[in-house]
């Protein structure tokens, strides 16, 4: 839900961003990493969160992860591999690797 409520934007991006900072700090590691992943279902919030996540979270580095491959090479239950034919998962359920930028 946090993507579709326009107030609960901020909150999750500050989370996400805080929980990176925190494994980068205490692990010693260089880049913590976090995936992000949402259906799309509503082009305007998606759209604002999108705004935000870019203008006022600059502190993050975002970049969109192509899932084809992989999603090619998944051997789908018999129960699901007509639905799942019918869809396009990687434009309907974007992927996204947030890192945080240096200093």
């Amino acid at each position: 839900d946090c993507i579709w409520r326009e107030f609960l934007h901020r909150p999750l991006l500050a989370t996400v961003a805080a929980a990176l900072s925190k494994a980068q700090r205490e692990r010693g590691a260089s880049e913590a990493v976090a995936l992000l992943s949402f259906q799309r279902r509503s082009p305007q919030n998606e759209a604002c969160f999108m705004r935000i996540l870019r203008t006022e979270f600059a502190c993050f580095s975002v970049t969109d992860v192509d899932v084809n491959k992989a999603l090619a090479r998944l051997q789908w239950p018999v129960q699901v591999q007509a639905s799942v034919a019918q869809l396009k998962l990687p434009d309907d359920f974007p992927l996204m690797r947030l890192t945080l930028k240096p200093g």
